[in-house]
This record gives C-alpha cells, sequence and structure tokens, in this order.
C-alpha cells in the first residue's frame, strides 16, 4: 500500500484488531519484520500489522528530494500513515535507526501509543558530569562517530554506491556493529546492481546537518532534554527493551530502562 504523504507500507491482518506498527533501521527494509507479521497477523494471529518504509529505503519507489531527509520530515511522514489508517492505543516495536523515529513519534504524540518495544539501538542520557551533553543541534564533528558511520555519510555525500557497500560487508565480517539482514540487496532507489546504495547514507547525515528544525516540535526546552536527540520519555508509556548490539549501549542507559 502507500500511505500518508506517499509512504510504501506494508500490512497483514484484520484493521480491526489492536495495532502493530513498525519501524525498520539502517539499511534495511520493511520486510525486515517479514516473521513478525506471520506471527502476530497472519492466519492464526490477532492483531493488524502494520511497516512503512523510511524514505528513500525502497527500491520500487522514487527517490524523495534531498529538502525531505530530515528526520524531523520522516518522523512527520511515518505519523501520517497511522493517522491515514486511524489507528490508536498502538504497539509500536522500533529497530535500530527506527528506534531514533519511534523515541520522537511517542513523544510528539504519546496520545497514539500504548506501548513501545525497541531492540538493537543507543539512546544517550545526558550526563554533563561524565561530559555526554552532546545536545542538538550537533556541532557537526564527524569524527566523534563509528568509522562505519562516518563511512556511510561520506559516501551519501558522494553517491558512492560501491564505498557503502564495502562498508556494510566489512561489517558481516567481524566488523564494529551488526550488519543488515540483506548485505547484498538493493535497497536505495536507483542503486547500483549488488549494492545497498549510498542514498540510505542520509540517516547517518542528519547527524551532522546543522540545520535541524526538529527540536521546534517539543514544548520541552532542549536544554531540559533527558536525552541527546529527544525530549524527555513520556512517563506512562510502557517500554520494553529487548537487545542492544555491544557498544552501542552504556552503564546509564541499562539503568534508565531498568527504572522503567
Amino acid at each position: 500500500e502507500v500511505r500518508g504523504d506517499g509512504t510504501p507500507t506494508l500490512e497483514m491482518g484484520d484493521p480491526s484488531n489492536p495495532a502493530l506498527v513498525f519501524f525498520h533501521g539502517w539499511p534495511d527494509t520493511s520486510a525486515l519484520w517479514a516473521n513478525q507479521f506471520a506471527r502476530f497477523c497472519g492466519e492464526d494471529g490477532n492483531y493488524f500489522c502494520v511497516a512503512p518504509s523510511l524514505q528513500d529505503c525502497h527500491p520500487d519507489f522514487p527517490l524523495v528530494d534531498d529538502s525531505e531527509l530530515l528526520w524531523s520530515t520522516q518522523v512527520t511522514k511515518l505519523h501520517a500513515v497511522v493517522v491515514e489508517l486511524g489507528l490508536s492505543d498502538i504497539t509500536l516495536v522500533v529497530h535500530d535507526f527506527g528506534a531514533i523515529f519511534g523515541h520522537q513519534f511517542v513523544s510528539r504524540w504519546p496520545e497514539l501509543v500504548s506501548r513501545l518495544v525497541g531492540m538493537d539501538i543507543g539512546f544517550a542520557p545526558v550526563d554533563p558530569a561524565a561530559g555526554v551533553a552532546v545536545l542538538v543541534p550537533f556541532d557537526g564533528l564527524i569524527n566523534f562517530f563509528l568509522p562505519f558511520q562516518q563511512a556511510a555519510i561520506e559516501f551519501f555525500l558522494t553517491n558512492d554506491d560501491e564505498g557503502l557497500q564495502d562498508t556494510l560487508e566489512a561489517l558481516s565480517i567481524g566488523g564494529t556493529a551488526e550488519p543488515p539482514p540483506c548485505i547484498l540487496c538493493q535497497i536505495a532507489p536507483g542503486a547500483t546492481n549488488g549494492t545497498v546504495g549510498a542514498r540510505t547514507g542520509w540517516l547517518h547525515y542528519n547527524w551532522v546537518r546543522l540545520d535541524f528544525p526538529w527540536p521546534s516540535f517539543f514544548e520541552e526546552p532542549v536544554a531540559n532534554w533527558e536525552f541527546n536527540w529527544m525530549p524527555t520519555f513520556p512517563a506512562d508509556v510502557p517500554y520494553l527493551f529487548l537487545w542492544s548490539s555491544e557498544g552501542f549501549i552504556s552503564a546509564g542507559q541499562l539503568e534508565w530502562i531498568d527504572a522503567r
């Protein structure tokens, strides 16, 4: 289906059932959730599953304009999908970069989300005493990031499919992070054969873009935010955190999760 502002989605199940909404990560597609669709929304399932695609992460849909490649725009488009389908009381399931969008989604529209399930993402609480208070807007220092993140930004800016593909394949043989489920799948529209596509690197580029509009969506001042890239998490939304790659989550984060 195509929903909201032109977002391709995968959908399964009876729309009158409770909704499970899935946000995928990088560099993945909505197909990441196939097993969950089968289990919860298939023939014997009791839920309605919806998995929107992130921008430029669907090979059969055209590239969006560069001006739209912002985290705030992405979250707004995900919200448009939920609104068109008339969903509420949703269970939001997020993975990797989908967690960044999911956390912002919950902060902007907490009335739509009954619970959040997250996996494989780091989200550092601001801790000035430890020198970790890197608040948005970010200062644009690319060297702050892991090598594969730096590469994703570089190859996005240079539109180098092969360079990004080499980086991803290096991750699959003992690198610093987990590789995507389909290392040789074309994901970005127009990517060269046998590559995921450098265009997917826009997600990382937003870390160092200086034109962040999304803090303006929140009433809470940026200086008071609980996390580097999102406001204080709504206290009345239960959060089940399942797993994170080693090195992407700190002791402070685990303490915050346990406290919920």
